[in-house]
C-alpha cells in the first residue's frame, strides 16, 4: 500500500512538473509575442530579443540577402531516481526584415544578459557639392498647377 501510494505520488509531482514546463513555455511564447523587435535608433538600426533561456552554442543567426534570421534550439532530459525521466525541447525562429538605409554587410550581433542585441549602422549619405538652385521664372505671371485634379495655391 505505502509502496502505491509513493508511485502515485511520484506520477503525481512529475505531471505537475510538466504542467509547470507547459505554463512557463506558453507564457514565454505570449511575452514574447508582445515583444516584436524593431529596429530602432538614429545612427544606427538595432533590434533586441530575449534569449534568457538559451546559451551561445543554442543559438544561430544568419543573414541572408535583407534579412536577418535568429534561431535557437535547445533540449535537455533528465533521469530521476526512480527510472522516469522528463525531456524538454524548446525552439523558435525569429526573421527581421533589414532596412533599405544600412549595409547589411556591416551587420552584428551581441549577447548580454540574456539579450541578444543585433545592430547595423545607417549608411551616410553622400555628400553633395553645394550649387546654386535656379529660380524659375515665368514672364506672363503665376499660373497655379494642378496636381490630382486640385488647385495648388
Amino acid at each position: 500500500m505505502e509502496n502505491e501510494m509513493a508511485r502515485q505520488t511520484d506520477n503525481m509531482r512529475r505531471s505537475v512538473d510538466l504542467m509547470n514546463q507547459l505554463q512557463h513555455v506558453l507564457r514565454n511564447e505570449i511575452v514574447d509575442a508582445d515583444k516584436v523587435p524593431r529596429w530602432g535608433g538614429c545612427r544606427h538600426f538595432s533590434a533586441t530579443l530575449e534569449v534568457e533561456d538559451f546559451n551561445p552554442e543554442e543559438l544561430t543567426v544568419k543573414q541572408v540577402g535583407r534579412k536577418v534570421v535568429l534561431s535557437g534550439k535547445k533540449e535537455k532530459k533528465e533521469e530521476s531516481e526512480g527510472g522516469s525521466y522528463s525531456y524538454r525541447y524548446q525552439e523558435f525562429r525569429r526573421e527581421l526584415e533589414v532596412p533599405d538605409e544600412v549595409n547589411p554587410e556591416e551587420l552584428s550581433c551581441s549577447l548580454n544578459n540574456g539579450q541578444l542585441r543585433i545592430e547595423v549602422p545607417r549608411m551616410a549619405l553622400p555628400s553633395v557639392p553645394e550649387r546654386v538652385v535656379p529660380i524659375k521664372s515665368d514672364a506672363l505671371g503665376f499660373e497655379p498647377k494642378k496636381e490630382c485634379g486640385m488647385e495648388r495655391e
